[in-house]
């Protein structure tokens, strides 16, 4: 389960006063940009807040990196034999194109890719980043 530092359980009761929730669930119930509208907090600190909202909520704390050897990363598919099967997972950063049959489940692994990208953490920048593509 995900504990929160000090200084981020300060921030989530400071956000639940101005949200006027009185659980953390209720404030990631809202959609976020009226969130960050209504504790009037900046981008980045907002963006904080809700990482730290959705980890007390879901009881999910994450560890997105899987290897890091010769200042390579990996991050997780979500499924260990995807994981296996690509030599540890998706490597950062780069540019991957996922295709295949209909309904087999790329939208599915785009969208836990782009969170995993999102959720990594590296001692220069707080959060990683993730461009998702369609070209249905």
């Amino acid at each position: 389960m995900y504990t929160p530092t000090d200084d981020e359980q300060a921030l989530v009761t400071k956000c639940m006063a101005k949200v006027g929730s009185e659980s953390p669930q209720e404030c990631i119930l809202m959609p976020y940009t009226e969130f960050e509208r209504t504790t009037g907090l900046d981008t980045q600190t907002a963006q904080r807040a809700w990482s730290v909202l959705s980890q007390l909520v879901y009881a999910w704390e994450p560890n997105c990196i899987l290897a890091s050897t010769h200042n390579e990363q990996w991050i997780t598919t979500g499924c260990d034999q995807i994981d296996a099967l690509l030599g540890n997972g998706i490597r950062v950063p780069s540019v991957v194109e996922i295709v295949g049959e209909s309904a087999s489940g790329k939208t599915q692994l785009c969208l836990q890719l782009a969170i995993s990208a999102q959720l990594l953490r590296g001692p220069q920048e707080p959060y990683g980043h993730a461009v998702y593509v369609c070209t249905e």
